[in-house]
């Protein structure tokens, strides 16, 4: 049977690769249906695969010297097997790439959306010149999965082999989610997303890497560094992450990409990704302006959202 589980299909049992396989589209009864796992979330915990991820090994003498001078996070500072979220931006500060970079036993580790790992490493290999640094796809090695705890307001990252991921995802206690559900404890986390038609549209600080060590200041030069720095020191940080909700369940809800408008139809964000609620209401991840403070629209005006993490 085609799927889309990659290594996983060796892990995961009967039904939960029927829980992946069979995922039903957002905003169908279905998605209300799964009370009973967003409440097993809220008690237990949660944890699921991180499919559609690929895994680059970055090696060589000059990898963490030439990370450190491209990405926005200080790599120097990143703990040994903690996962931190950063970026890689444009000449012009606008955010190309959001990535994960892991610290495993002196191997630097990239994670990347699959869909965009081959142009980002197009991309970035333009600027390797005689650095000994080495890119490797070790996506059928190395498997990751996410668990997040209701007393706690970030994922834990789970990352190893095969037969580690195997032992550590059978262990552990916490209840198996769907990718839709996954989707939703990311946004009510914080945790932007950006796919190829987003690129390069944003500031590391208007996705909220500034309020982490996901952008840094101190560390030296990178892409789009003094663009990005001028931003800070002049307080001019125009638009921020946002959640936003629909007041009642959207026949149509708005897709990456989509405008967010105000009132007069003027507009105030983007729409970066959409998850739904138990009760079918939508959940939408925005970049949206910071004196945005009444009623938002989406759809040409025809649904309502409203600020929720204000």
């Amino acid at each position: 049977m085609s799927n889309h589980l990659g290594k996983w299909d060796e892990i995961l049992d009967a039904s939960e690769k029927t829980l992946y396989l069979q995922e039903k589209k957002a905003g169908t009864k279905n998605q209300v249906e799964r009370s009973s796992e967003k409440k097993g979330f809220h008690e237990k915990g949660s944890k699921y695969p991180l499919l559609n991820t690929t895994v680059l090994a970055t090696t060589g003498k000059d990898v963490e010297q030439f990370l450190q001078s491209q990405v926005t996070c200080d790599v120097s500072k990143i703990e040994e097997s903690k996962t931190l979220l950063t970026s890689w931006c444009a000449p012009n500060g606008r955010v190309k790439h959001l990535l994960n970079i892991i610290k495993v036993k002196g191997v630097i580790y990239l994670a990347i959306q699959s869909d965009l790992a081959e142009k980002f490493l197009s991309q970035i290999k333009i600027y390797v010149l005689n650095s000994d640094v080495v890119f490797k796809d070790v996506s059928d090695s190395i498997l990751i999965f996410l668990t997040g705890k209701p007393d706690n307001h970030e994922v834990e990252w789970h990352f190893g082999s095969v037969s580690d991921t195997r032992k550590h995802w059978q262990s552990a206690t916490e209840i198996p989610i769907t990718q839709a559900t996954g989707r939703l404890l990311e946004i009510n986390q914080g945790i932007p997303n950006l796919n190829l038609q987003l690129s390069e549209k944003f500031l590391p600080q208007e996705l909220n890497l500034d309020t982490g060590n996901g952008l840094s200041f101190e560390k030296g030069c990178f892409p789009g560094q003094e663009i990005i720095a001028r931003v800070k020191y002049r307080g001019n940080v125009k638009r921020r992450l946002r959640i936003l909700q629909s007041l009642q369940p959207l026949a149509s809800p708005p897709g990456a990409g989509d405008i967010v408008t105000n009132g007069a139809g003027k507009k105030i964000g983007t729409v970066l990704r959409v998850a739904f609620k138990p009760d079918a209401l939508c959940l939408v991840q925005s970049v949206l302006d910071v004196s945005a403070t009444d009623l938002c629209y989406c759809n040409d005006n025809s649904d309502q959202l409203v600020a929720i993490d204000s």
